[in-house]
């Protein structure tokens, strides 16, 4: 006669599944929350305005402005990647080839803005940028500029910022396959 009784290590299962499934839940709801229901809505609302319409994709893809955008932003991802892999290996690389105290020093000087909020530099940023900015003046007292530019919204400065992260970010991604290369 078999009865089914299920074994220690079923009912071990189960109940470690029970508590992955409660530990996971938090988690889980703050992702619906926060991503899956503000998406959702959104994209809703971009079919539906008075009934269901197309209209506001027709748009997207007629108007001159979406495509100024879209071209806007291509082009400084572009630039930004070429520049962050112009400048942030060879400092990866350049960590790995000093000797070790020199190599903290460097990684320190790189990894040290990453503690900064991001509300903290892009106001460091307006605040190097600006019209009346520090840049600007040392520029003026060195006679390179004789007026005060608007280095805050010009193409370059669009650039600096996510630059700068960019940098920061490749820097630190290639400093391991920079340790397996051989130094020159």
């Amino acid at each position: 006669m078999s009865t089914s009784v299920p074994d220690s290590s079923q009912k071990h299962q189960r109940r470690e599944h029970a508590l992955m499934l409660a530990l996971v839940s938090p988690a889980l709801l703050v992702i619906l929350l926060l991503i899956v229901l503000p998406v959702g809505w959104l994209a809703w609302q971009s079919i539906y305005h008075d009934g269901f319409t197309l209209e506001n994709y027709r748009r997207v893809f007629t108007e001159d402005i979406y495509w100024r955008s879209f071209a806007l932003t291509f082009e400084i991802s572009l630039a930004v990647t070429v520049i962050a892999l112009l400048l942030g290996y060879p400092v990866a690389y350049l960590a790995n080839a000093v000797p070790k105290g020199w190599s903290i020093l460097i990684l320190s000087l790189v990894v040290l803005p990453f503690w900064t909020s991001v509300l903290v530099r892009a106001y460091a940023w307006l605040a190097l940028l600006q019209r009346t900015g520090v840049i600007n003046q040392f520029l003026r007292y060195l006679d390179v500029i004789s007026e005060r530019s608007r280095s805050c919204t010009t193409r370059s400065a669009r650039w600096l910022r996510p630059c700068t992260s960019c940098c920061r970010s490749w820097c630190c991604r290639s400093m391991p396959p920079c340790r397996r290369s051989p130094a020159i």
